[in-house]
């Protein structure tokens, strides 16, 4: 039997700030425009909404919400359209 894998390479990047600020931007400005086509892939409608997303990590991971929200805020809004 034979195994296929799809291989991928990922490079690991850290910033240093203590809050998502303006080197946090300058990453996700640079991943976003391929991010995003990877994101939408198999259309917008197939993915969860940001109300349901949020609502599941309020319910499941509350402790990370303050950084996600901050996070958001700082790419530019909650919804794919509007970043």
């Amino acid at each position: 039997m034979k195994i296929v894998q799809d291989a991928m390479d990922f490079k690991f990047e850290a910033i240093n700030e203590d809050v998502p600020g303006p080197k946090w931007r300058r990453v996700f400005d640079r991943h976003w425009p391929v991010y995003s086509r990877w994101f939408v892939r198999e259309g917008v409608r197939s993915r969860p909404t940001y109300s349901v997303s949020l609502n599941a990590l309020r319910t499941h991971m509350p402790k990370l919400l303050p950084t996600y929200e901050a996070i958001v805020e700082t790419a530019g809004g909650g919804e794919v359209s509007s970043c």
